[in-house]
C-alpha cells in the first residue's frame, strides 16, 4: 500500500510539476503603445512567464524612444541635430557618435539613390508650407555639403538644414529592436508611425500579418503581407499633405528639381533587414517614380511593391520576390 501511495504522488509530483513547465514556457504578449517622433508607437512583444519585467521594459522602451528625440528631433531646438542646423559653416562641430553615424549611412543611400533622397530638402518643404524652423532663402541644398571629419565630427561647407525624419523613425524601430533583443523572447513586433520590423512569431506561431494602406482610401488595407524577421517601411503622399495656392501638395517633394512629385506613382513598399535602410529607400524610390524605380530595383535587390494608377485604375508591380511574401 505504501508503494503505491508514493507511485501515486510520485506521478502528481512530477504532473504538477510537468504543468508548472508549461505554464511558465506558455508566451505572454506584452503590449506598449505611446507617441513619438510626432507619431505613434506600438510593441507587441511575445515572451514567456518570467523573460520580461513589463514595466521595466515599457520604462526602457520610453527613455530609448525620448533619448532619440533628443538626436535627431527638428522640433526641438535643443536636439543634436538641430544643434547642427543652426551651427555656422566651415566649423567643426562635434556631435553625438549616434548622429554622426545615421548621417553616414544617409550619405551612403544618398549616393546611391543618386540624390533623388536628399535630407537637406528642407527649404524647398518650408516654401511649400511645411513645417520647418528656417527660412528658406537663407539656406541651400546638397546632402554632399556635409563632411564627415570622424566619428564625432562633421562641418557643413554651406548652409543647409538636415531632416532625417524619412530615415529616423526607421532607425528608431531598429534600435527598439536591438534593446528588445537582449531578452528572452518568441517574437516582437515594432512599429513607428508605420514603420515596422519583426521578429519570430505571433503568440500562435504564425507570422505576424502586416497591412499596408490603401493609398486612395486610408480607412482600407491595400495588401497584407506575412513575415518574420523582416523590416518593411512604406512612402506616398497620400496621408501628409497640405493645400498650397489651391493644389494639393504632397510632403514627399523632388530634391533634384527642387518642386512638386508629377507622376503616377502613389505608393511605395520596402522590405529590408533594417528599418532605416527601408525607411529612406521608401522615399527615394517614391521620388523617383515607376519608370526609374524599376531600373533602379533591377540593379539593387530589395522586395518592393509599387502602387500606381494608370488609366484611371490601380495598378501594382512587384519586384525582387515581394509576392512571396503575400502568402500565408
Amino acid at each position: 500500500m505504501t508503494s503505491v501511495l508514493r507511485f501515486k504522488y510520485l506521478f502528481t509530483t512530477i504532473f504538477i510539476g510537468i504543468g508548472f513547465f508549461l505554464w511558465l514556457s506558455y508566451p505572454r504578449v506584452h503590449e506598449f503603445t505611446g507617441a513619438s517622433f510626432g507619431t505613434y508607437y506600438k510593441v507587441i512583444v511575445v515572451s514567456s512567464k518570467f523573460s520580461i519585467n513589463s514595466s521595466k521594459l515599457s520604462n526602457r522602451i520610453q527613455s530609448r524612444l525620448e533619448e532619440l528625440d533628443s538626436l535627431f528631433s527638428t522640433y526641438r531646438s535643443d536636439s543634436e541635430l538641430m544643434r547642427l542646423n543652426n551651427a555656422p559653416i566651415e566649423q567643426n562641430i562635434q556631435l553625438n557618435s549616434e548622429v554622426v553615424s545615421l548621417l553616414k549611412v544617409s550619405q551612403k543611400w544618398h549616393v546611391l539613390m543618386g540624390g533623388v533622397w536628399d535630407p537637406t530638402i528642407v527649404p524647398v518643404s518650408q516654401s511649400f508650407g511645411f513645417t520647418s524652423s528656417i527660412t528658406p532663402n537663407n539656406y541651400q541644398i546638397g546632402f554632399q555639403h556635409l563632411k564627415v571629419i570622424d566619428n564625432n565630427t562633421v562641418n557643413k561647407n554651406k548652409n543647409i538644414s538636415i531632416d532625417l525624419s524619412s530615415i529616423a523613425k526607421g532607425y528608431a524601430v531598429d534600435q527598439l529592436f536591438k534593446l528588445i533583443s537582449q531578452y528572452k523572447v518568441k517574437g516582437s513586433y515594432i512599429d513607428i508611425g508605420g514603420e515596422i520590423r519583426t521578429s519570430g512569431h505571433r503568440p500562435d506561431s504564425r507570422p505576424w500579418g502586416i497591412g499596408i494602406q490603401s493609398p486612395v482610401n486610408g480607412r482600407d488595407l491595400f495588401q497584407v503581407i506575412y513575415v518574420n524577421d523582416i523590416s518593411i517601411a512604406t512612402s506616398g503622399n497620400y496621408i501628409n499633405f497640405k493645400n498650397h495656392n489651391q493644389q494639393k501638395v504632397g510632403h514627399i517633394l523632388n530634391p533634384v528639381s527642387k518642386t512638386l512629385i508629377n507622376h503616377n506613382l502613389l505608393s511605395v513598399s520596402v522590405i529590408a533587414d533594417e528599418c532605416a535602410i527601408a525607411d529612406a529607400l521608401a522615399t527615394g524610390l517614391f521620388v523617383m517614380g515607376v519608370a526609374q524605380a524599376e531600373a533602379w530595383l533591377s540593379k539593387n535587390y530589395f522586395p518592393v511593391m509599387l502602387v500606381f494608377e494608370e488609366n484611371n485604375q490601380l495598378k501594382t508591380k512587384y519586384f525582387n520576390n515581394f509576392d512571396h511574401y503575400l502568402q500565408n
